[in-house]
């Protein structure tokens, strides 16, 4: 059991179509406050995703948070063949644990790392989980405008995260592609140019 742990609040909610578990942060105002409140927070975003994305392709999530947004796209994968590769950086415990506790290990594939333009590991402030705050909000922006290879270490330490470019996981036959980083998205996309464009979507 990890220490943040005692943080959680477990609760069974109706998404989409079917009945999912979501493991969240009780002090979290924003999206673990909409899910105290009853209020699924991604919810809205079903009927988009199933519009948009080609259908059995695989599907990433990138910025996944606690996995709310993840849980909605493995509705989606129903071919055998397809997944949703999910990524977090910081609270990827709970979206692990919100991955095993729906049975989603062989539809949504989670990496604990952050997406950019370049490699290496950043630090990162750690998340006083006894105050209330939007903990989905954390973003390294600021680290980019003022050149992030200054801030860039090559061996990870304590609160440190890692940053990976997304062409480097050679992932093929996307359907759809989600990013919710916090302004960095620019940075993702310039990490994963050659993926984007080999499954035929504009550069």
């Amino acid at each position: 059991m990890s220490n943040n742990d005692k943080y959680l609040i477990k609760k069974t909610v109706n998404i989409s179509r079917a009945i999912k578990v979501i493991n969240y942060y009780a002090n979290d105002n924003v999206i673990g406050k909409s899910l105290s409140d009853g209020f699924y927070p991604d919810a809205s975003k079903f009927k988009m995703i199933e519009e948009n994305r080609i259908k059995n392709r695989n599907l990433l999530d990138i910025g996944a948070f606690i996995g709310n947004t993840s849980l909605l796209m493995a509705e989606l994968v129903l071919d055998e063949d397809s997944v949703v590769y999910a990524f977090e950086p910081v609270y990827f415990e709970c979206l692990e644990k919100n991955i095993k506790d729906n049975g989603l290990d062989n539809k949504i594939l989670a990496y604990q790392c952050g997406l950019s333009s370049v490699n290496g590991f950043v630090e990162n402030p750690k998340t006083e989980f006894e105050s209330k705050s939007n903990y989905g909000g954390q973003s390294l922006l600021l680290l980019h405008e003022k050149n992030i290879n200054h801030y860039l270490i090559q061996e990870p330490i304590d609160n440190s995260i890692e940053l990976k470019r997304l062409d480097d996981f050679k992932l093929k036959n996307l359907g759809l592609v989600k990013i919710d980083v916090e302004g960095m998205e620019l940075e993702v996309l310039k990490g994963g140019i050659d993926t984007i464009r080999n499954s035929n979507y504009p550069p």
